[in-house]
């Protein structure tokens, strides 16, 4: 009753009591005379809704910037946070001292070239767009990213070659199932810019 004090009164109701319950009805020999008409008293969760809570609570702590922020990242199925209306978010100053990786870090990262053939807006987000990319041998791949501050123009990037990380594993998202992240540089929300490639460089070839 304490944790639960609205739910136990509509018990009471139900049960017709003329006093509020304590652990003395707990008794079986106290029965109710009678019940009221048949109401919910809880309605089960749906494990949809669960679903899209968490989905939504990631996706804002995606959206947290981190403290020290890499002069270059990649932007995939993460969602970056937007700078308020005019503000615009300081580059941030490389690291004197980086931390090194071995070539045997850098190999496990299957970076590929892909054709955007379609993207656009994605419903109920105002940080992401979805990118439809040719990945040659890969196929097709959907790549949720968060770059509409950047981009607010999504259909020019049709037909602009970009680079993505392809072994990233698969993210279900509330909007779909993102197969990689899109390499940007910049330090988010509104100064983010994709990589060009040149011009030789074909769908799904490898970045080394």
């Amino acid at each position: 009753k304490p944790i639960l004090p609205s739910f136990a009164k509509r018990v009471e109701k139900f049960f017709c009591l003329d006093h509020e319950l304590s652990f003395a009805d707990c008794s079986p020999t106290h029965f109710p005379k009678r019940i009221n008409a048949y109401e919910h008293l809880l309605k089960r969760i749906d494990p949809k809704h669960i679903e899209a809570m968490t989905t939504a609570s990631t996706e804002h702590l995606e959206a947290t910037p981190s403290p020290q922020p890499s002069p270059t990242k990649g932007v995939g199925s993460e969602a970056l946070a937007s700078p308020g209306p005019g503000s615009r978010v300081p580059s941030p100053v490389a690291s004197a001292s980086p931390d090194f990786i071995s070539i045997d870090d850098f190999a496990k990262l299957d970076l590929r070239i892909g054709a955007v053939l379609e993207c656009g807006f994605v419903d109920g987000s105002d940080k992401l767009l979805r990118f439809l990319l040719d990945a040659g041998e890969l196929g097709q791949r959907q790549i949720f990213s968060g770059i509409r501050a950047a981009y607010g123009e999504p259909e020019k990037l049709i037909g602009r070659k970009v680079v993505f990380i392809a072994n990233l594993a698969p993210r279900k998202m509330r909007f779909g199932v993102s197969e990689g992240m899109i390499l940007s540089a910049g330090s988010g929300g509104d100064d983010l810019h994709l990589l060009d490639v040149d011009s030789g460089a074909l769908p799904g070839m490898q970045v080394k």
